[in-house]
């Protein structure tokens, strides 16, 4: 009767000890993105769990939200990175809808152990950044300035105005001295690709720089690296 008792209390401590060391599931996931380029990144904490008996690996699904409400079947989720020791995952490639609101969700698994699944939602549309003009030309007219601006482009190589219909431009461009201080900055906003400075001043360098803008989700890129012209 001892004997059983004993027995009984290790199965009882070994059920506690693997309860209390379940794994940890992937925390502070985040999406880092430009236009249409989308990386789910996330934290895992090597210490926890039983990562020391084995090397830890992740597996990434996403699944449009609306699915989610079905109450007549599953979900289907899609593979976005699956057993990749990663601690992010780059599904630029799955052809999101811009528009779509969707789920992605990560697990850990060590040595055939799950955890449970670590969960975000993303919609493109309202979080994806604005990437800047993807090239700023200059070409003089006379005593005239076009700034040629080339829209930022998906990950496609099209224009982002196809998401952003409403999609401008600012304009920063100042004179230069000859010592290289600014002088007399100047701004503008403008929707068009070609937009001209008129009357410049003669023997004076002037500089350029654009950024791009969407103001319905309050999205503004960073400014393009400067670009000289001597007028």
């Amino acid at each position: 009767m001892a004997a059983a008792f004993y027995v009984c209390f290790l199965l009882w401590c070994f059920q506690i000890n693997t309860a209390g060391a379940q794994l940890p599931p992937p925390h502070n996931l985040n999406v880092i993105s430009m236009n249409t380029n989308y990386t789910l990144t996330w934290d895992w904490d090597q210490g926890q769990g039983s990562a020391e008996s084995g090397a830890v690996n992740f597996t990434t699904h996403y699944v449009a939200k609306f699915m989610l409400k079905s109450k007549k079947k599953s979900p289907n989720w899609n593979i976005g990175c699956e057993t990749t020791s990663d601690r992010s995952c780059d599904l630029t490639n799955k052809n999101l809808f811009y528009l779509g609101i969707y789920v992605f969700r990560v697990r850990a698994s060590v040595n055939g152990t799950d955890s449970d699944w670590a969960t975000k939602d993303f919609c493109p549309d309202e979080e994806a950044a604005l990437g800047p003009p993807s090239k700023v030309a200059l070409s003089p007219e006379g005593r005239n300035l076009d700034i040629v601006i080339s829209d930022p482009l998906s990950s496609t190589n099209r224009s982002m105005r196809e998401h952003h219909e409403d999609l401008y431009f600012q304009i920063r461009y100042w004179e230069r001295s000859a010592d290289g201080q600014a002088l007399r900055g100047h701004s503008l906003s403008s929707k068009k690709r070609v937009v001209t400075l008129s009357n410049l001043q003669a023997w004076t360098w002037y500089c350029v720089s654009v950024q791009s803008r969407y103001d319905f989700y309050n999205k503004s890129s960073s400014f393009t690296p400067p670009t000289l012209h001597a007028d």
